[in-house]
């Protein structure tokens, strides 16, 4: 913060500890590289260490628009979720959601506690195992062909194997790796073996059936966080078991306890229902927030 503005805000009684100030030379000229350091700041000390920068205020609102357009498509959600995402998505974003929730559980166990339940290390573990399933019967359903009468398959990414090696060089490596995740404990080390699977992960086909406990984990997920942004920033009541909660605090203690016991399809049954019953317009409220 400006050391003028961070002065006069002392001035006026308002607590400044929480912020930094920066003083640059006035003749330094435009475009000169130089050097900070903060000292004596615990908040901008924190950030450079872990690099992480904790906002309260942000809700994941990039999920809740995600799956609004979803939610709005002329497809259908499942549909447009067929037909926009492929099946190597699910495990890219699973990838990255555990990636988050293991330095979400070393600095921010709120956060961390909401986002976890979600993505739990036993999804996980079971959307793995139907990878698993996936790859053996997607090398199973290749053509074969022939190399001095040997057979032979060729895969995405891979290239030629012949039939003979194809549990050695690919399924076997593939499992010893999915082993190593299924006896994970925490989302650290999740992660630390899951990124060396995704390394060797055979691609699977874009319109590959995507695994049923993804599915259900992605819909709950999206559904909670749509319902958390409309409640905290677009005035909406959350209608559950036919009556309304008021909006904000009243509707967000309810919504953290239905989301314990409900899944995808119900928290998106959920979602519908409370967008229906508020006459809720997803493009006006927008254009009002902007």
């Amino acid at each position: 913060m400006n050391k003028n503005r961070m002065e006069t805000l002392k001035a006026n009684g308002i607590d400044t500890g929480r912020y930094f100030t920066l003083v640059v030379n006035e003749d330094i000229k435009a475009g000169t590289r130089i050097n900070i350091s903060i000292e004596g700041n615990e908040v901008a000390q924190k950030i450079i260490e872990d690099g992480y920068v904790k906002n309260t205020k942000l809700h994941r609102r990039w999920v809740a628009a995600q799956y609004m357009r979803m939610l709005n498509s002329s497809l259908g959600w499942h549909s447009y979720l067929n037909v926009r995402y492929s099946y190597m998505y699910t495990i890219d974003m699973m990838l990255e959601e555990i990636r988050v929730l293991a330095h979400l559980e070393k600095v921010d166990k709120a956060t961390f506690n909401e986002r976890k339940q979600f993505f739990t290390l036993d999804v996980v573990k079971r959307v793995l195992g139907d990878y698993y399933k996936d790859v053996v019967k997607y090398t199973s359903n290749l053509p074969r062909k022939n190399c001095k009468g040997r057979p032979y398959v060729s895969i995405n990414g891979v290239g030629n194997v012949f039939v003979s090696d194809l549990s050695m060089n690919i399924d076997m490596p593939i499992r010893a790796m999915i082993e190593a995740c299924s006896i994970s404990e925490t989302y650290e080390a999740m992660y630390y073996h899951m990124k060396n699977l995704r390394k060797i992960m055979i691609k699977l086909p874009y319109d590959t059936k995507k695994s049923k406990t993804w599915v259900d984990a992605f819909q709950k997920e999206g559904a909670y966080y749509t319902l958390k942004n409309l409640v905290l920033f677009h005035d909406v009541s959350l209608y559950y078991d036919r009556e309304f909660y008021d909006a904000g605090d009243s509707s967000m203690v309810a919504l953290r306890e239905i989301v314990k016991d409900y899944e995808g399809y119900q928290m998106n049954a959920l979602l519908k229902k409370t967008i229906e019953m508020n006459k809720f317009d997803f493009a006006r409220s927008i254009s009002e927030h902007r």
